[in-house]
């Protein structure tokens, strides 16, 4: 008799697809269809030979049992690709030079970088060449082709000040309010280091002329800031607030977005303000929908109310 050779250890991959397999498999043996034994097996948690669970999609399944009964076990190994050129348009020193250009300069996108072949008799025009032909040969050949961020670009400076007016921070929070459901946006100043609601002012949209008019009277009231912290919105973005900042000597800043550090006290805020008023605004026939009566309301629950409650960040109330 021959000697067989051992047969060769499955991958892990191919471990758990032979384990998922078989389960169904099994309930294909006791009778069960096909349907019904993959969505068994599709809504259990499968262990890795790792240790960690994982699920399976049904498509993956029954790509995975037609491989299975087409080749065995074997076949449910990850297919051996071979390496593809990074592109059979584009010449060999073509190539070269864009990966050296883009190497050297990261910062040049890709009609730079063919404008700069040009200019070095590599081509003729920059249009002889698609950008995604060159776009898809940097991805071959694992060069980064988006833009990068410095660092320096962002706010990196920290957001928990010890002293009250060293940071305010400011965002709208748009809500409905009375019988007829009116649209309206109340625009909440903060003070980082003790969370105290400083002012709010309510109109039917976001715009500078109303955050203008509620940092007026947080200046009158309260005294200057020594950073205001703004969000993206069309109120904060204008020329006259950085105008105005700029005239006062107020550090503004406008926080990337999904900041935590800046973003996460906001929207706990926003999200209170919800909870706590807000949401009881919408259609109630007895809330008078204008902005005047609003901007009342909101700022008599900021003061005595919110500014009375126990934040747990502080573990003191704010006032």
């Amino acid at each position: 008799m021959a000697r067989r050779d051992p047969p060769t250890p499955l991958s892990h991959d191919a471990l758990l697809r032979f384990h998922v397999v078989s389960i169904v498999r099994a309930r294909l043996l006791a009778g069960e269809d096909r349907a019904a034994a993959v969505a068994f097996a599709v809504d259990m948690e499968h262990a890795t030979p790792s240790g960690e669970l994982r699920r399976v999609s049904a498509r993956s399944l029954y790509r995975w049992l037609s491989l299975y009964e087409r080749g065995g076990a074997s076949a449910l190994e990850d297919r051996k690709r071979e390496p593809v050129a990074a592109s059979r348009a584009l010449e060999a020193r073509l190539l070269a030079f864009l990966a050296k250009e883009r190497a050297d300069d990261r910062a040049a996108s890709i009609p730079e970088l063919l404008r700069r072949a040009v200019q070095n008799g590599l081509l003729e025009t920059w249009r002889d060449v698609d950008r995604s032909t060159v776009y898809r040969a940097l991805v071959r050949m694992k060069i980064s082709t988006g833009r990068t961020k410095k660092e320096r670009d962002r706010d990196m400076r920290r957001f928990a000040y010890q002293h009250r007016m060293e940071l305010v921070l400011a965002d709208g929070k748009h809500f409905r309010a009375g019988a007829t459901r009116s649209r309206r946006v109340a625009i909440f100043f903060l003070d980082d280091a003790t969370r105290l609601g400083l002012e709010v002012v309510v109109g039917t949209a976001e715009s500078a002329a109303l955050f203008l008019r509620g940092l007026h009277r947080l200046l009158r009231d309260h005294g200057r800031m020594g950073i205001l912290y703004l969000d993206h919105g069309p109120g904060f973005v204008a020329n006259a607030v950085a105008e105005v900042c700029r005239r006062l000597e107020i550090a503004l800043v406008h926080g990337a977005k999904r900041y935590p550090e800046g973003r996460g006290k906001v929207e706990r805020f926003n999200r209170t303000a919800q909870n706590a008023l807000l949401r009881a605004l919408d259609g109630r026939a007895e809330v008078d929908p204008s902005c005047e009566a609003l901007e009342l309301r909101i700022g008599h629950w900021l003061r005595e109310q919110y500014n009375h409650d126990l934040h747990e960040s502080l573990e003191t109330p704010s006032s």
